[in-house]
């Protein structure tokens, strides 16, 4: 080889060397960077504790109610109360379907937003080493049996999009049974499974409440509803 070619050889190595570290260190720099909308939450804070109890008791009364069979209703939530119940009760209310231990305590800080046509949710976990945030948007969407599914699912580690692979396998190694909440959410994010128990709420008077969609609009979620005759 001459020396010319030697020289141009030596220049293009370094130029692709300069741009895979450029490229490494634009990647790790959007990693660590968490999305605009997640703030810091005081999960023990009193008012943020006092609005995930609102919402449980909002939410208890409009479903027991007194309606007309059969008519479809709706009812709205608001972000910031979704997001209250979510660093304050989901974890509890998990461990109380379940058992305790269904939760992974590499699992925390869980936060929301919602917009026009999708939903995100973001947590520190398994993706989120030295307080990394990771999340996932997705669009919900209930089919004619009444089970969520959630389409259209994008991942990111702080501000950079992960494989899907990534996070169910970061997920399924968190989780501690093969048949626990995680483990099934991890194939409900595959995408290609719907979550296993129909959307629908019992009540003692012999009613139950069915979920009939779920739409998402900027800073709520409308869940559109029917109440009937247990079958």
């Amino acid at each position: 080889m001459s020396r010319a070619n030697h020289r141009r050889l030596t220049w293009a190595l370094l130029i692709v060397a300069g741009l895979v570290t450029l490229l490494l260190g634009a990647g790790w720099f959007l990693s660590v960077q968490k999305p605009a909308w997640v703030v810091e939450l005081d999960e023990q804070s009193p008012a943020l504790q006092r609005l995930a109890g609102d919402v449980e008791n909002g939410l208890t009364t409009l479903i027991t109610e007194p309606r007309v069979l059969d008519k479809p209703w709706s009812m709205v939530l608001r972000q910031d109360a979704a997001g209250a119940w979510l660093a304050c009760r989901l974890k509890p209310w998990v461990e109380h379907q379940f058992a305790d231990g269904a939760w992974p305590d590499a699992v925390r800080s869980v936060q929301c937003t919602i917009d026009n046509g999708s939903m995100s949710l973001s947590f520190l976990g398994p993706l989120g080493e030295r307080g990394r945030v990771s999340s996932v948007t997705f669009t919900p969407h209930v089919d004619a049996a009444g089970r969520l599914w959630l389409k259209g699912l994008g991942f990111r580690a702080g501000l950079l999009p992960v494989p899907r692979s990534t996070v169910i396998a970061a997920l399924t190694g968190a989780s501690s049974s093969r048949d626990g909440p995680i483990a099934e959410l991890s194939r409900v994010l595959s995408g290609d499974e719907a979550w296993s128990r129909p959307l629908v709420v019992s009540l003692a008077d012999g009613r139950r409440v069915r979920v009939l969609s779920l739409t998402c609009e900027e800073g709520l979620l409308i869940v559109r509803c029917v109440t009937e005759r247990s079958r």
